[in-house]
């Protein structure tokens, strides 16, 4: 009892505390009795001290030879692993005079005693501690409490490690010497900066923006501006784009302004900074319009006039779009290969304003510019070579293509070069772009949603590495909710996941994204019976800065979700009520999604039901439309639409008092949906079909079983609210 308390049962600290006894002749071996024997009270009363195993640790320390104490604190400061030769710098320049000086390699005789002490072991090369907490314990000894000793040991480190060691620990010889007060030092500052770059190509997002900061800090001074106008250049913008990219977006304004505001910069050395005020606009303040407009001044000021004329607008937009497309589908995929990335700066430059503009285009709702601006990015890549959004901005053309001609196959054939090209792009920013376009609006429709879904995660993991967070957080979206509430995964998974996204959008402030996965997780907890008051939360808080576009992002976002509560639950006559009022809110806003697909299937469940129950031409006509726009994706060759297509053929042949055909219809898309696991679609087909044996057939006995299997399916998919109300119904009572 006594051991667990001290110890809280760690192994390694048992292993510690008995130790201590040991050598406190608290414990020992009784050769006569051949055990171990003690006393309770003894042990109590004497390590009444040591109430945490820091206390533990300490007390065995500091009966260690002042030089192993010391050696100790030393290895400290370079982490949970060290290299025993950067370990031996500190000590030629620091280390005690002891009996051991006079050996070849003093620092090594050190650790194999601290070894044998059971407070660090071999690790390779290296030395690592036994646990986390004998590190601490050795950071909190009295020579490291000394206020200038993290400084001197950062110093050595600084000046005596190669370039090759030093780049290794250049984050651990920065922390040492940001411990200490340090001013005006430009070394400093070179540090910080270098440590800042460092981080930022390791996606350390919250580490660079701490280092970047500290550099802007020891530049302070008016020499800044001239002496060291590159270095303050660097420390500004890798510090905007490092606090941008973990949500601190005020720091990150205020960084851009500070050198915005200067003229003795130029357009393309400010660009990086134009292009985080850009994302700002488009994905926290969510204003597209004037995301649009400040890119469109800053391709001017880059000596790129995109649209020369307003008014013919129109005009170029298509006429540029049917040149590119034509253009683009004659180059094979052989020359696309051949393609070699530019090192024209300036070019890049713009490449990437026009990237950003893109996507505020796309979901701001303005096809001209979209269009406009995808062809520049494309004509540019086939002319001068690869850029950092070349891959994407082919990924778009083929976005385009679909929403402009319906050209499924020449949009499959730049998605599949675009992510092709991609890959011999050095730079992987737009990765999480390619995937997203490629794999969430163009492949789905003609390949299978399970097959295109595990791209997603490669997208959402180079999305966040790279600071690509828009992007990334829409591949992670699609694949936690998008897909697999069409596909009828289990909507307990769906949840988990989207809980814990969402804290994780609302730490970085994307705000679209917000709302979307606000609005689904409600939708999902409302079909599993179990409303959180945490998430219920008003996707219409007052937002006095948004623009149109962005209210009817919302809309469309609610008209989707209303649709698959309405649905599920059965309320067929209000979602076809809203369905003749306002049509596909999503589909028609978001043209590539493939959630619209989804949105018009239900839309044709719900219009199908109530032509059947009211025999009425309002509902046919709108319903049978929709049958018709689903058989024409299936004859394209969309896979996803089948199961979609052939129960509302099944209602369809219902409604036409054709029987035979409706049974074999229900039947098959049951079978299809059980098979390939999609519960849901399976659970909706099993209810329909009872629907129709018991109001068309009047077979009460074989509805009731299918409405067992629809209960069955929704139980298995966890819609738990739906499965009460079906087993509460009055139908099948008796």
């Amino acid at each position: 009892e006594i051991c667990f308390k001290r110890t809280l049962g760690n192994p390694n600290f048992v292993v510690q505390f008995i130790a201590m006894l040991e050598e406190e002749q608290l414990i020992s071996f009784n050769l006569g009795l051949l055990k171990w024997v003690w006393e309770d009270k003894a042990v109590e009363d004497g390590t009444m001290s040591t109430e945490n195993v820091v206390d533990l640790l300490q007390l065995r320390m500091k009966k260690l030879s002042s030089d192993m104490q010391l050696l100790m604190q030393y290895a400290a400061c370079l982490g949970s692993t060290f290299d025993p030769s950067v370990l031996a710098l500190l000590w030629e320049k620091h280390g005690l005079t002891s009996p051991h000086s006079s050996e070849k390699d003093p620092t090594m005789t050190l650790l194999t005693k601290l070894e044998e002490s059971n407070f660090v072991e071999r690790d390779g090369e290296y030395y690592r501690w036994v646990h986390d907490k004998v590190q601490e314990a050795a950071l909190e000894m009295e020579e490291a409490q000394r206020p200038s000793f993290y400084f001197e040991v950062g110093l050595t480190l600084l000046n005596g490690l190669p370039e090759d060691k030093l780049d290794v620990l250049l984050f651990v010889v920065t922390n040492l010497i940001n411990k200490s007060t340090v001013h005006g030092r430009l070394e400093f500052a070179q540090l910080n900066l270098r440590a800042a770059k460092k981080a930022q190509r390791l996606s350390a997002f919250y580490n660079g923006a701490s280092y970047a900061a500290k550099a802007i800090e020891l530049l302070s001074s008016s020499e800044k501006w001239k002496e060291h106008r590159e270095m303050t250049l660097n420390a500004y913008t890798i510090g905007a784009e490092m606090e941008v990219s973990t949500g601190n977006v005020d720091t990150a304004q205020e960084y851009c302004d500070v050198i915005l505001k200067r003229d003795d910069y130029t357009a393309l050395e400010k660009y990086r900074l134009y292009m985080v005020k850009i994302n700002v606009l488009c994905f926290v303040k969510v204003r597209y319009q004037e995301a649009i407009d400040f890119s469109l001044d800053v391709l001017k000021e880059l000596g790129c006039k995109l649209v020369p004329n307003r008014v013919l607008l129109p005009v170029q937009a298509v006429r540029s779009l049917q040149k590119t497309i034509k253009l683009a589908k004659k180059t094979t995929k052989a020359e696309y290969r051949t393609l070699k990335p530019s090192d024209d700066t300036k070019l890049e430059a713009i490449m990437t304003v026009l990237g950003r503009m893109n996507y505020a285009c796309a979901i701001g709702d303005n096809p001209l510019l979209l269009a406009l601006s995808t062809t520049k990015m494309v004509n540019m890549t086939l002319e001068h070579g690869l850029f950092s959004f070349s891959g994407a901005a082919q990924c778009i053309l083929g976005m385009v293509c679909l929403a402009a001609l319906g050209d499924i196959k020449s949009a499959t054939y730049f998605a599949e070069t675009g992510t092709m090209m991609q890959g011999s792009i050095p730079s992987k920013h737009f990765v999480a772009t390619s995937m997203l376009v490629s794999y969430q609006m163009i492949l789905p429709r003609s390949s299978p949603l399970a097959s295109c879904r595990p791209k997603l995660v490669d997208g959402y993991k180079e999305g966040m590495r790279t600071g690509n967070l828009s992007d990334g957080i829409w591949c992670l979206i699609c694949y936690s909710f998008s897909f697999p509430i069409q596909m009828g995964m289990r909507l307990q998974t769906i949840n988990a996941n989207m809980q814990t996204y969402t804290r994780v959008i609302e730490d970085l402030k994307q705000s679209d994204h917000l709302d979307y996965v606000r609005l689904a997780s409600q939708t999902v907890l409302d079909l599993m019976g179990e409303p959180d008051e945490a998430t219920v939360m008003s996707v219409n808080s007052e937002q006095s800065d948004e623009d149109d576009a962005t209210s009817k992002n919302r809309r469309a976002c609610q008209s989707l979700m209303s649709y698959i509560s309405m649905v599920y639950f059965g309320d067929y006559e209000e979602a076809a009520r809203v369905s003749l009022k306002i049509g596909g809110v999503y589909q028609v806003h978001f043209k590539f999604d493939s959630m619209g697909v989804f949105e018009t299937f239900l839309r044709g469940v719900a219009l199908f039901a109530m032509a059947r129950k009211t025999k009425k031409r309002r509902y046919r006509t709108p319903a049978t439309k929709i049958l018709n726009s689903l058989a024409k994706l299936r004859k394209h060759g969309n896979p996803n639409v089948q199961p979609y297509y052939t129960l509302l053929s099944a209602e369809h042949a219902a409604l036409n008092k054709d029987m035979k055909q409706a049974k074999k219809l229900y039947e098959e898309t049951i079978v299809y949906a059980a098979r390939t696991g999609q519960m849901n679609h399976a659970a909706l087909s099993n209810e329909r079909y009872s629907d129709f044996l018991l109001n068309e057939l009047h077979d009460a006995q074989e509805a009731k079983y299918r409405m067992d299997e629809a209960i069955r399916f929704y139980e298995d998919w966890g819609a738990y609210a739906k499965v009460d109300g079906l087993k509460g119904s009055s139908d099948f009572s008796m």
